[in-house]
């Protein structure tokens, strides 16, 4: 509209366009600014790639340095693969026969293991993991055995040669290994001699390595087999090689790395930081944790058994029996150790018991035959056993034979004469006074009534306690 003052609006946008330059003037040169940013990054990232890459080659090189100076320049693959088709020197060819020799007695059974108990695992010496053990399973070279509460264990290197591990126990089989002199020697005849001595020795050697636990050893001294027993602070080896008697001797070894080792027959060295000190039959000595060795010191006496007597019977009728075993005190014991076995052997051990008292009651025998032993306990340390006794438990034995001559039912005088016969080893009792019996196994006495009716009651009782019983109403009338 004419003389109007508001804007159109395509002509103001087009005034705002700025205009071409003429001919010959200077032109504006700016460069937009994103373009200016992105190269800036592109430049700014190629120097970090770059110098990480050259940071890592560094510290490379640093690395493949340090492996030279600290490690010697061994075979090269190529060497190692051509080995078959180049000479080898002596002393290379009798390295390798050592490392030959060492990979076979490795893999060489050098033990067999017999599950006494369950809970006891086997871990080889290729693998870090635990099984459980097999009865019989064969033991190499670094194999361990461990025990748990309810876990025992027989190690048999030959049947005169065996170790007896009790629950909670570890231990390593291994044999032992080549001295480092054997790799020494500058020419090749003198190591191969030295090898070969070495080897040589090394036949028929073996070590048991015990961590914790406890174990008994029972070996043959003039036997090829050598045993040695390494503990945290101690070595023990026999002492006498000589002699044709057996040789047997408890280990136990405990958290803290302290240790007692008893010897029940035989001799042995021991070995520490405080010196070697050998122990005789029926001695002890306890090594503290840091090593220090204790002279040696006497075992307990085996206590004398009372009760039960050498192959006593009892019965089992609806009830296990009560067996009650007891010995006679030993001066310097404070505890006792009670074992009862199914076998003479006493492999299978059914009842390990430390007590106080000089007897113990025992009501859980099934019918079978059992074997116990006693041992005192001095000090913490078990000493010598009694020769073991054997009872038996029979089922559905019989009870001691027992009648009566009865009495009326009904009598006019208080006093009453009552016998009868029983068993001659059993023990009577009438109304619970004892009546004595006779050879033949009769009996009588007299028994006064009060007025009324009278219950009379008969016991006949054995020595394996099984008892037999008669009872009768008597009224005493006036």
């Amino acid at each position: 509209m004419a003389g109007s003052s508001a804007p159109r609006p395509g002509t103001d946008r087009a005034m705002s366009v700025p205009l071409p330059a003429r001919p010959g003037s200077t032109p504006a040169a700016p460069a937009p600014p994103l373009a200016r940013r992105a190269i800036g990054r592109l430049a700014s990232g190629a120097a970090e790639l770059t110098t990480a890459v050259l940071l890592t080659l560094l510290f490379f090189g640093c690395f493949l340095l340090l492996l030279a100076v600290a490690f010697p320049e061994g075979e090269s693959l190529r060497s190692l693969a051509l080995d078959g088709r180049r000479p080898i020197d002596g002393s290379g060819e009798a390295v390798l026969r050592r490392a030959e020799a060492l990979a076979a007695r490795q893999n060489e059974v050098i033990a067999s293991l017999d599950v006494l108990r369950p809970d006891v695992n086997r871990r080889a010496s290729w693998t870090i993991a635990w099984a459980p053990a097999r009865n019989g399973e064969p033991l190499r070279d670094r194999d361990a055995i461990q025990t748990g509460p309810d876990g025992r264990a027989l190690v048999q290197f030959d049947h005169k040669n065996q170790l007896r591990l009790e629950e909670n126990s570890f231990v390593v089989v291994t044999r032992s290994a080549l001295t480092a002199s054997a790799v020494s020697a500058a020419s090749s005849q003198p190591l191969q001699r030295e090898i070969d001595r070495e080897s040589e020795l090394a036949q028929g050697r073996r070590r048991v390595v015990l961590m914790e636990g406890e174990m008994t050893a029972d070996l043959q001294p003039h036997d090829s087999t050598r045993i040695e027993f390494v503990m945290p602070n101690l070595v023990a080896s026999l002492a006498d090689m000589t002699s044709r008697l057996p040789a047997r001797f408890r280990v136990t070894v405990r958290k803290d790395h302290s240790a007692t080792v008893a010897v029940l027959g035989g001799h042995l060295q021991l070995e520490s930081r405080s010196g070697a000190i050998t122990l005789g039959p029926q001695q002890y000595s306890s090594v503290n944790a840091q090593g220090d060795v204790s002279p040696p010191l006497s075992l307990a006496a085996a206590p004398a058994l009372l009760a039960p007597a050498e192959d006593a019977a009892y019965a089992f009728v609806d009830l296990p029996p009560r067996i009650t075993f007891a010995w006679r005190h030993v001066e310097a014991a404070n505890n006792y150790r009670l074992r009862v076995a199914r076998d003479a052997m006493f492999k299978d051990v059914l009842l390990d018991e430390l007590v106080s008292a000089d007897a113990m009651t025992w009501g859980r025998a099934r019918p079978g035959v059992y074997w116990w032993q006693v041992a005192g306990v001095a000090q913490g340390v078990e000493g010598l056993a009694a020769p073991a006794r054997r009872v038996r438990v029979q089922e559905g034995a019989l009870p001691p034979s027992l009648s009566l001559n009865p009495p009326p039912a009904v009598v006019r005088t208080p006093l009453l004469l009552l016998s009868g016969q029983a068993d001659p080893r059993a023990r009577v009792y009438v109304m619970g006074r004892a009546a004595g019996v006779d050879d033949n196994g009769r009996f009588e006495i007299e028994i006064h009534l009060q007025p009324g009716a009278n219950v009379l009651v008969v016991e006949a009782v054995d020595h394996e306690g099984r008892t037999s019983y008669w009872s009768q109403v008597v009224a005493l009338k006036p």
